[in-house]
């Protein structure tokens, strides 16, 4: 009785233990600010889902880590961005944004290229886009909403 005890102790610690390491490597220690929005492609829909990434740009602020943040959208553009895949919104800098829609998308099959862009290819590559998200820290929810040219 007093081993069966003992084993039963031992196995609620362990399961304490893996419990309080699995809800620990889920919390973040940075510091971000939600970003959300909408982005149309020549006022309308996208013909089908795409991504936009935030990249950013010079030097971050004191203390924050240099981070880019991304969302994938569906037809409809309603987005809501992740830094490192896993933190909800951006930390606080300046950021450019890129925003990518293929016939095929990227990496469904490695031996043929993405296929036509449906968005403006300047908009597609951080040295061409001309749009730019500041984010200061503390503040509140950010909506960037956006009509991107198609490129036709």
């Amino acid at each position: 009785m007093n081993r069966l005890l003992r084993t039963n102790t031992i196995f609620c610690l362990l399961l304490a233990a893996l419990c309080l390491v699995i809800c620990g490597c889920s919390g973040s220690d940075l510091d971000t600010v939600k970003v959300s929005g909408k982005v149309t492609l020549d006022g309308g829909d996208w013909p089908m889902w795409g991504t936009i990434t935030f990249v950013p740009v010079g030097e971050p602020p004191e203390g924050v880590p240099r981070k880019h943040g991304s969302a994938k959208f569906d037809t409809d553009g309603v987005y809501n961005v992740m830094t490192a895949g896993r933190v909800e919104g951006l930390v606080p800098g300046e950021y450019k944004i890129v925003v990518e829609c293929y016939e095929q998308p990227p990496g469904i099959n490695q031996d043929e290229s993405p296929g036509k862009s449906f968005v403006d290819l300047k908009y597609v590559r951080t040295g061409t886009t001309d749009q730019t998200l500041t984010v200061k820290a503390g503040s509140g929810a950010i909506e960037y909403n956006h009509d991107f040219p198609s490129g036709k």
